[in-house]
């Protein structure tokens, strides 16, 4: 299991089987077929990965294992459009808002 993580704070952003490397040397997990940026982050094999693992909820180090990213807010259950929080309960707000504008002028 590769796991690849940011290195400016050691965050979790993805996890994989296979691992390769594209010509310019960025790491891509084959499994979502997502590369990266070497220069940005790390890429470690890991035996496993924490039972509930969800991409940013874990921080790793080689030293300290995975430990909880004290930064990470779990994301409202409603959100199947995988957008930031922020955005969606400002896109959600908005359009409450249209439909009771809309319902007030009848």
């Amino acid at each position: 299991m590769f796991i690849i993580t940011y290195k400016e704070n050691n965050v979790v952003r993805i996890s994989g089987q296979n691992l390769d490397y594209l010509e310019n040397g960025y790491p891509r997990i084959l499994d979502t077929n997502i590369s990266f940026p070497k220069e940005r982050v790390n890429v470690f094999e890991v035996n496993s990965i924490p039972e509930d693992f969800v991409s940013s909820k874990y921080c790793y180090t080689e030293t300290e294992g995975f430990y909880l990213n004290p930064n990470y807010i779990e994301p409202i259950s409603e959100n199947i459009y995988n957008i930031p929080d922020k955005t969606y309960l400002q896109i959600t707000n908005d359009f409450i808002s249209s439909i009771e504008n809309e319902v007030s002028a009848i």
